[in-house]
C-alpha cells in the first residue's frame, strides 16, 4: 500500500501532534512531582514548627519563673515588678541570642 503526499503529510502530522502531547505530559509530570515535593517540605516545616512552638510554650513559664527569682535575689528590685519584668526580659532575650548563635554554628558545622 503506497500513501499519496497528503496521507504522508497527515500521518507525519498526527505523529508530531503525538509527541507534542506526550512531551507536554511529562513537563506537567515532572511539574507536578516539584509541587508535590515541595508541599511535602512546606508540610514538614510547617509541623516541625509548631512542635518547637509546644516545646517554647511548655518552658516558658520555667524560665520565666526562674529569671524573675534570679532578677528579684541579684537586683534586689523587690516591689518595682516594671524594672524586674525589663531585667528579667533583656536577660531572657541574651541568653535566647546567644543560644541562636550557637545552635547556627553548631548547624554550620554539619554543612561542610
Amino acid at each position: 500500500m503506497k500513501l499519496t503526499k497528503e496521507q504522508l503529510a497527515e500521518v507525519h502530522s498526527e505523529v508530531e501532534r503525538q509527541l507534542e502531547q506526550r512531551k507536554l505530559g511529562k513537563a506537567a509530570i515532572t511539574r507536578f512531582k516539584k509541587i508535590r515535593s515541595e508541599f511535602r517540605q512546606q508540610t514538614f516545616t510547617a509541623i516541625l514548627a509548631a512542635f518547637s512552638l509546644l516545646i517554647a510554650l511548655s518552658w516558658k513559664d520555667v524560665i520565666s519563673n526562674a529569671v524573675n527569682s534570679l532578677v528579684n535575689q541579684l537586683f534586689l528590685v523587690g516591689q518595682n515588678s516594671s524594672l524586674a519584668s525589663l531585667i528579667s526580659a533583656v536577660l531572657v532575650t541574651y541568653v535566647c541570642v546567644l543560644g541562636i548563635i550557637l545552635v547556627s554554628r553548631w548547624a554550620d558545622k554539619g554543612k561542610e
